[in-house]
């Protein structure tokens, strides 16, 4: 969890179901979903640690990303399935009580709304035998 702090008194409240409270000058752990980072970095906030800011996409062009197609939604979301098959170890927090992964880990990993339900779709698609 990266940490942060603001020289004001601010609240950061989002539509992910997380509310920040930064106090001026004193630092916070910020969840780490890029939708919160985002939204604190657009009102002020910095990263304590320099090192710990992620390579942000370079928005120069000026040109907005295309949206996926629902080939290539899929085919993102089940490549990221695969990795996590193949190391559960370090994905086992990721996973719900269901044996399922977890909506949010997806969305915040993939940078993509995406429902719980349609995980569920997906999932046991990629789970169907072939």
């Amino acid at each position: 969890m990266p940490q942060m702090k603001m020289n004001r008194t601010w609240r950061v409240a989002t539509t992910y179901g997380h509310t920040i409270m930064f106090e001026k000058g004193e630092i916070k752990f910020i969840p780490d979903d890029q939708r919160v980072i985002e939204a604190c970095l657009a009102v002020g906030a910095e990263y304590v640690d320099a090192a710990e800011a992620p390579d942000l996409p370079d928005m120069a062009d000026g040109k907005p990303a295309a949206p996926l197609t629902g080939a290539q939604r899929k085919e993102k979301v089940f490549t990221l399935f695969r990795e996590m098959v193949g190391n559960q170890a370090a994905h086992r927090e990721n996973f719900t009580a269901f044996g399922r992964p977890s909506a949010k880990f997806v969305a915040s990993t993939l940078g993509i709304d995406i429902s719980a339900k349609e995980v569920e779709e997906f999932w046991t698609e990629f789970q169907a035998p072939k």
